[in-house]
């Protein structure tokens, strides 16, 4: 909220008290003052998303860096509960594999797998049912993907995606709303 509000050029200040009172802040549009909340503290696992979102970020930048036309699969599945090493971990694994991806001569068949407390990251060559059938299954936290579309003389081309899985229950939201509403009335 605070990136927000200081990238739209909006007066407001930061992490006020009034009176005992703690408040995220105030801002001040058409010369009105309104008081702000960040988001985050209204959504359960937060954290959890920016983790996958963050990965996924790392996934598309270190694509655009590869230097052979074959397509792959990769996987992250995280230990639950997810939780902020986590990023810094699995960001470490997509680097090691691009790392070596690119270094290696011969990547006829992608067979890549590396496990530790975090959860597991793995790749394999592409093949559309693999895509498929990860894509049905949902087992997994990000998921990434090249499909190899195809030559022009010495080019080849390859599309790509990643996606994520998150889910929190509309009750879940709801808990955790009425809980800090009650906690505000204190």
């Amino acid at each position: 909220m605070f990136y927000l509000l200081d990238k739209a050029k909006i007066y407001n200040k930061k992490k006020l008290t009034i009176g005992t009172q703690e408040i995220e802040g105030l801002c001040t549009i058409n010369n009105k003052t309104f008081l702000f909340e960040c988001r985050k503290v209204f959504m359960p696992r937060i954290e959890e998303l920016d983790i996958k979102k963050r990965l996924m970020e790392i996934f598309y930048l270190k694509s655009r860096k590869i230097n052979k036309g074959i397509g792959m699969i990769c996987g992250i599945k995280m230990n639950k509960p997810i939780i902020s090493k986590y990023r810094h971990s699995f960001e470490e694994k997509i680097s090691t594999y691009f790392d070596e991806f690119n270094k290696s001569n011969s990547f006829d068949r992608i067979n890549y797998s590396i496990e530790d407390e975090t959860g597991i990251f793995s790749a394999c060559s592409y093949d559309e049912a693999s895509l498929i059938e990860a894509k049905e299954l949902k087992n997994y936290d990000v998921l990434f993907y090249l499909s190899p579309q195809g030559n022009k003389g010495d080019m080849v081309y390859l599309t790509g995606g990643t996606q994520s899985i998150f889910q929190v229950s509309q009750t879940t939201i709801y808990k955790k709303l009425e809980s800090i509403l009650k906690e505000k009335k204190k």
